[in-house]
């Protein structure tokens, strides 16, 4: 399961970042290493929430984001909102 959701948020991300999946992996930080302000955040979580079902607390999420938040960060977030495949 964890590496399907894993998949998903990697998959999203570059989509919306206009990158190749390929090119970032699950320790890839958002903001340090990939840039993302907190609109593409925001946005990103929205695509994430649409896929999964479920709703993220977005202001809890940009208080904890910070410059060491990395894609596995992102998927644990949703398994503990109950995300599954």
């Amino acid at each position: 399961m964890f590496e399907s959701i894993q998949k998903t948020v990697i998959e999203t991300v570059a989509s919306h970042l206009g990158m190749s999946p390929e090119d970032i992996s699950p320790d890839t930080s958002l903001t340090t290493d990939l840039k993302v302000d907190s609109l593409d955040f925001v946005e990103i979580c929205i695509e994430l929430e649409d896929n999964y079902g479920i709703t993220f607390d977005v202001e809890e999420m940009g208080k904890s984001m910070t410059a060491s938040t990395t894609i596995n960060d992102v998927v644990e977030y949703l398994i503990s909102l109950g995300a599954t495949e």
